[in-house]
C-alpha cells in the first residue's frame, strides 16, 4: 500500500495504450499520480463476451477494492451495477455535446432503464457546461453533476471518499413550516401587506419574500407605487427575513411549463443560457443598487428549467424555493431546493413544508384565517436558513412521489375548471 486512494479506471474499448488520452478527453486535468490506479479493459461483443466481462469486472472490484470506480467508457450499466452491489461509488466521465443545443428533446440514450439506473451514479464529470446541461436535459440523473475544470476533477472524486454523515432524515422528524409571499413589488396591495406584516412581527415568523426587481406585469399593479419600497425591503432583511429573486420583470414570454409542469407560462424556461443569465444579472443589478442581498430564487409561475438552475449557480444563487418533496434536498448541480408544496397553512405530521401566498387577492376573512393558523403553528415555524441546513441529501423516491401526486391534483383541478367553464 502506498497510501493513495485506489481508483479503478474503465476507459472503454480502445486499446490499452490509448487509455490515458481517452480519460483526458472525458476528465480533463485528472492527476493520476494522486491515485493508485488499475485499468479495467472492455470485453468483446456478443452475449457470451459480455457475460465474461461482467464476471471479470465483479472479480476485479472485489480483489482490487477500489475507493472509487471511474467509468470513462460512455457509462457502462454492468459496471454501475457491480459498483452498487459491492458498495463502491461510481463516477462517470462523459463526453460533451459539442455543437448540440441543450434544449433539444431527450434522445434514447437517457430514456427508460438507462435513465432510471443513472440515479445510482454518485458523480458525473463533464468537460464543459454545455455537455453537462445537454445530458441533464436529456434525462441523465446522476446524484451529482459537475464540470471538471482543469485541476478540479480530483477534488470532485475525492469528495466521494468522505463518509456520509449519519442523521435522522428530516422528512421523518416532527413537521416544520415556512411561509412565502410572492409578487412583492412597489405596486402590490399595500393595505393587505401592512396587516400581514403586523401578523408576522407579532408571531415571530421569518418569511421568504419573493421580490420582483423590475415589475412590468400589469396584474401586479394594484396600488400606486410605494416611494419607500426599497427602504422597506432593507428593513425586512435587517429583521432576518429572507429576500428572494422573483424573476426579473414578471412578464411571461412563452407557454413553457418548465421542470415542475405546473403552469404553462414562463419568463425563463425554454430560453438559452445567455439570455437567462442576462435576465438574472439585470435583476440582481437592481438589488445591488439598492443594497439588498438575494438569498434564494423563486420563479414566476413555478416555471424554470435546468438552464435556469445552471445560470443561477453562475450568479451565486444556490437555493431554490420550489419543487416537490418531503424535505429540502440537493439537485445534481449542487443547489439546495426547499420544496414549496401548498398554498395555505395546515398542520402536517412530519416533513418540511412551505406555504405560498399571493396577497393581492386576499380578503379580510383570508387575513383572519391566516392570523389564527399562524398563531397555532408559530412554534414550528423555521426560516429558510434553517431549512437549508437540512438539505444535504439527494432527492428521494418519496420526494418524487409527492411531486407526482401534486401534479395529479393540479391536472384534476384544471380539468374540473375547464368542465365548469
Amino acid at each position: 500500500m502506498n497510501g493513495r486512494p485506489r481508483l479503478l479506471l474503465f476507459a472503454g474499448a480502445r486499446p490499452p495504450e490509448t487509455w490515458e488520452s481517452r480519460v483526458g478527453d472525458r476528465v480533463p486535468g485528472l492527476d493520476l499520480t494522486r491515485w493508485e490506479v488499475r485499468l479495467l479493459e472492455a470485453g468483446g461483443s456478443g452475449p457470451g463476451a459480455r457475460a465474461l466481462a461482467l464476471a471479470r469486472a465483479f472479480r476485479t472490484v472485489r480483489q482490487f477494492d477500489p475507493a472509487v470506480i471511474l467509468d470513462c467508457g460512455g457509462g457502462s450499466l454492468a459496471l454501475l451495477l457491480v459498483g452498487w452491489l459491492l458498495g463502491k461509488p461510481v463516477a462517470w466521465g462523459l463526453p460533451g455535446l459539442a455543437g448540440d443545443d441543450p434544449a433539444l428533446a431527450p434522445v434514447p440514450r437517457w430514456t427508460g432503464l438507462r435513465r432510471r439506473l443513472s440515479a445510482l451514479v454518485e458523480l458525473a464529470l463533464f468537460a464543459s457546461r454545455d455537455g453537462l446541461l445537454g445530458h441533464l436535459q436529456r434525462g441523465l440523473r446522476a446524484r451529482r453533476m459537475r464540470v471538471a475544470s482543469p485541476g478540479a476533477a480530483d477534488g470532485h472524486l475525492e469528495a466521494l471518499l468522505a463518509p456520509r454523515a449519519a442523521r435522522a432524515p428530516a422528512r421523518l422528524r416532527p413537521a416544520r413550516y415556512l411561509v412565502r409571499f410572492d409578487d412583492i413589488c412597489p405596486t402590490m396591495n399595500w393595505s393587505n401587506w401592512d396587516e400581514m406584516e403586523q401578523i408576522l412581527v407579532e408571531t415571530g415568523i421569518r418569511p421568504i419574500l419573493a421580490v420582483v426587481p423590475d415589475n412590468r406585469d400589469p396584474k401586479l399593479m394594484q396600488d400606486p407605487p410605494e416611494p419607500a419600497f426599497w427602504d422597506r425591503v432593507r428593513a425586512w432583511q435587517a429583521r432576518g427575513w429572507t429576500i428572494a429573486l422573483h424573476g426579473y420583470q414578471h412578464t411571461y414570454i412563452n407557454a413553457e411549463p418548465g421542470l415542475l409542469g405546473l403552469n404553462r407560462q414562463s419568463e425563463f424556461a425554454g430560453l438559452g443560457y445567455e439570455e437567462q443569465l442576462g435576465k438574472l444579472r439585470n435583476g440582481l443589478a437592481v438589488f445591488a443598487r439598492e443594497g439588498v442581498r438575494v438569498d434564494a430564487w423563486v420563479a414566476p409561475s413555478h416555471s424554470f428549467d435546468w438552464v435556469t438552475v445552471a445560470a443561477l449557480e453562475a450568479v451565486g444563487i444556490r437555493t431554490v424555493s420550489d419543487g416537490m418533496g418531503l424535505a429540502p434536498f440537493r439537485d445534481p448541480l449542487g443547489s439546495i431546493w426547499v420544496p414549496q408544496q401548498f398554498a395555505n397553512l395546515r398542520p402536517m405530521p412530519f416533513g418540511i413544508w412551505t406555504f405560498c401566498y399571493h396577497l393581492d387577492s386576499f380578503t379580510a376573512s383570508d387575513l383572519a384565517a391566516f392570523r389564527k393558523r399562524a398563531g397555532q403553528l408559530r412554534h414550528r415555524m423555521i426560516s429558510l436558513a434553517d431549512a437549508e441546513g437540512l438539505g444535504d441529501r439527494p432527492q428521494s423516491a418519496a420526494d418524487r412521489l409527492v411531486g407526482a401526486a401534486r401534479l395529479g391534483v393540479s391536472g384534476l383541478r384544471r380539468l374540473l375548471a375547464g368542465a365548469r367553464a
